[in-house]
């Protein structure tokens, strides 16, 4: 079992972000700040989440893998994260775990052919941000477009920046968007969900040719 360079600090949780300044030009253009005091912040996975299973495409840096992948919560503040081929071939096997100013990622196991430093820690990053408890993160910081009057809502930590899209007339997000210089640009979409879980999930960064396609089966 791998450590993810055993405990990090809450602002490497988000460690691949870049400053607002080189985010928010491109991700808020056309928005405007927007007063905060009533909104409900959006979530993915809420705090009730137990599990869920999905179908799973996963192309990176020239491979092309697919089976399913399980999400499972195991403990209040923590998550496994399982894909494997549907005959039972393992592909990797991540543990996350979220605790005050701390976060702690564990490797179970990672196939060879994706064990290079950049693609684990693309992958256990983009899954960190999709599991998180939005709702944790204090003094977010509001927008509304002027023109599809969608709501933005951009979170920082020690400097560093990721934006949330929330889904018109709902309070879930429907769209993640951070860069960094290390990772490139990530992006995580939702496009609908299904009893309070993400029914559909793409996450894409173009940097590492990575595009990982999800589809629930069930939960």
């Amino acid at each position: 079992m791998q450590l993810f360079g055993k405990i990090f600090p809450k602002a490497l949780l988000f460690g691949f972000l870049l400053s607002i300044a080189s985010c928010s030009p491109n991700y808020l253009k056309n928005f405007k700040l927007l007063n905060n005091s009533d909104l409900k912040i959006p979530t993915i996975f809420n705090q009730d989440y137990q599990k869920s299973l999905y179908k799973a495409n996963l192309n990176i840096i020239g491979k092309e893998l697919s089976g399913v992948l399980l999400f499972k919560r195991t403990n209040k503040s923590g998550f496994r994260i399982v894909f494997m081929s549907e005959i039972g071939l393992k592909y990797f096997d991540f543990g996350i775990e979220y605790g005050g100013e701390e976060f702690l990622a564990r490797t179970y196991y990672i196939m060879p052919a994706l064990n290079s430093g950049e693609v684990r820690n693309i992958l256990i990053n983009d899954f960190s941000i999709l599991l998180s408890d939005f709702k944790a993160n204090r003094n977010p910081i509001v927008y509304r477009s002027a023109e599809s009057k969608r709501i933005a809502v951009e979170y920082k930590d020690n400097g560093q920046a990721y934006i949330c899209f929330r889904q018109n007339g709902g309070n879930r997000i429907g769209e993640v968007k951070w860069k960094s210089k290390a990772g490139g640009r990530s992006v995580i979409t939702i496009d609908a969900f299904s009893d309070g879980i993400p029914s559909g999930i793409e996450i894409t960064n173009k940097k590492y040719s990575l595009l990982l396609k999800l589809h629930l089966i069930e939960q």
